[in-house]
């Protein structure tokens, strides 16, 4: 973890330890400030021993540890033959804790679909639930890209899912509200779009969700099929109130990903992206 001032010169820089010596942080780029000012990394972790681990360490701000945990599979209520959480994301809450969200990985996929799973941790870094969501119409591998607290105290996460059997391509994005109890489902809505007709031919993923200061939310991602980014706004109970796809100027070939959207002082939006078409001219 890197510390940098607002002229981008580093502070400090610091590794956050392991439970395990020897583990090896695979997917840790998740950051977040906590009520109490300090922070809270949040990553999974492999281990030649070990079947994996979804790992949390909460650091002060000078970048000492306060706490480090992790949790195996036998931890999670009904996991089957769960792997580990592999997280996406991690988001304060307004009771000074965090949320964490990812994929539940399965050692079978085809007996145990991967699905989206999500961690509650307290301000002390202390595990409080796990949950897991069955992410439709696909299953196979599904995981929560993002999460944030709703303005009425619960949570609101995309993501997409992939379908399980290979023959069968593309995805299908999905947003789910649900409290902060125990991650009991509010409401869901799935975006996905046929291609030519046939059914299960999915190509949307979504990439960030962001509740705006009226309550509506924006769901943002990219959409294979026409090879747009997209733009959908939801009302407070998940209904469609508009939606906006973008295509690269003078060349609809160009493949367009929205990645990351915020609401500016004036209630416009701004989104960022890239063109996927070239990997070496994104």
């Amino acid at each position: 973890v890197t510390k940098i001032d607002n002229t981008g010169v580093a502070v400090w820089n610091n590794q956050t330890p392991l439970p395990q010596d020897g583990s090896i942080i695979s997917n840790g780029a998740n950051i977040c400030v906590l009520g109490d000012g300090n922070l809270l990394v949040a990553g999974d972790l492999t281990y030649p021993n070990y079947n994996g681990r979804t790992c949390w360490s909460k650091i002060d701000v000078s970048g000492l540890p306060v706490h480090v945990n992790d949790k195996l599979a036998t931890n999670f209520p009904n996991t089957l033959d769960f792997y580990h959480l592999d997280v996406y994301d991690v988001s304060p809450t307004s009771d000074g804790g965090a949320i964490l969200c990812g994929l539940n990985l399965y050692s079978n996929v085809t007996t145990s679909p991967n699905r989206p799973g999500f961690i509650k941790v307290d301000g002390n870094g202390n595990y409080i639930w796990a949950k897991s969501f069955i992410a439709v119409p696909l299953e196979g591998y599904s995981p929560a890209q993002v999460i944030e607290e709703t303005q009425d105290g619960e949570f609101i996460i995309g993501g997409w899912a992939g379908a399980a059997i290979p023959t069968v391509a593309g995805h299908a994005g999905w947003i789910i509200k649900a409290d902060m109890i125990g991650g009991t489902t509010s409401w869901y809505v799935n975006f996905y779009r046929s291609y030519n007709n046939q059914p299960g031919l999915y190509a949307v993923e979504i990439t960030d969700v962001l509740e705006l200061s009226n309550g509506n939310f924006a769901v943002i991602g990219n959409q294979n099929i026409d090879q747009q980014g997209f733009l959908f706004l939801l009302g407070p109970q998940g209904n469609i109130i508009g939606h906006y796809f973008y295509t690269y100027p003078n060349d609809a070939t160009k493949n367009i990903r929205f990645n990351s959207i915020i609401e500016k002082p004036n209630k416009n939006l701004a989104i960022i992206g890239a063109n996927y078409d070239n990997p070496l001219n994104n």
